[in-house]
């Protein structure tokens, strides 16, 4: 499923590339705010004779900002939007005192064709 991996994880970095800022998998490291970090979950979402058909990806969005974040947060839900996933969850904003920066944690998911990836 190494393929699936590849593709979603530059569906997701492509489609927030409009956001301005880095867009990274996994950890944030020593990337300083504001930031995008992200990861993901599959499970399988339709299957016909044992095949899987439909692919359900579960994506967290870490939107790290150290000042107001209301527009990036906005630019963040539209670009998502307009490359079709559905959020499914927004957190309240979580000051970090280690990194001096806010956190919106979101929650997307996209459903593709088994056969995209």
């Amino acid at each position: 499923k190494k393929g699936g991996d590849e593709m979603i994880n530059k569906l997701i970095i492509n489609s927030l590339k409009g956001a301005g800022i880095p867009v990274l998998y996994g950890l944030r490291g020593d990337t300083p705010p504001p930031c995008i970090v992200f990861n993901y979950y599959e499970e399988p979402f339709a299957s016909s004779c044992d095949v899987e058909e439909l692919t359900k990806y579960k994506i967290l969005l870490n939107v790290y900002h150290n000042g107001d974040f209301t527009e990036l947060i906005g630019k963040v839900k539209k670009l998502m939007n307009d490359n079709g996933f559905t959020r499914t969850m927004q957190q309240n904003a979580i000051y970090n005192d280690t990194i001096g920066a806010w956190n919106v944690p979101i929650e997307y998911i996209k459903i593709l064709e088994s056969e995209m990836i």
